[in-house]
């Protein structure tokens, strides 16, 4: 019994979900690994439902389209209060996707993320990003 138990803990050790990979590009979720967990669930459920697909998403960049005006947070919380937008553009089948991903951190104790499609005249040439390093 005690070997069995043993081994249980082991599997449920071994099984926890490891941190995501790191994005490419400018995405501010790097360094929030449970905020890029959840914006990439977020992302890939959106995809799944237009295409569905096997294994891993393949995001090949990201760009931040609006930059968070102000970061506020609140002290006695670690309360955030921002807003920001970015690009992910995503390889299916040979060809690049671009989504709208939309973080708001306004009035809440989590993020939450919306996504959609972005501009299809993105695909077509250069636009304006914000380049925060």
């Amino acid at each position: 019994m005690k070997t069995y138990i043993r081994l249980l803990c082991l599997v449920a050790l071994c099984g926890c979900a490891s941190p995501p990979p790191r994005l490419p590009g400018q995405t501010l979720v790097n360094n929030a690994p449970a905020l890029r967990r959840d914006a990439l669930r977020a992302v890939s459920t959106y995809e799944m439902a237009l295409s569905p697909y096997q294994g891993a998403l393949p995001v090949i960049d990201t760009q931040i389209v609006e930059a968070p005006g102000r970061i506020g947070i609140e002290r006695a919380t670690d309360k955030v209060d921002t807003m920001w937008v970015e690009r992910w553009v995503i390889k299916r089948d040979g060809t690049n996707f671009a989504y709208r991903v939309m973080f708001d951190a306004r009035g809440s104790q989590g993020t939450d993320i919306t996504v959609g499609f972005d501009k299809p005249e993105f695909m077509k040439g250069p636009t304006k990003i914000y380049d925060l390093k």
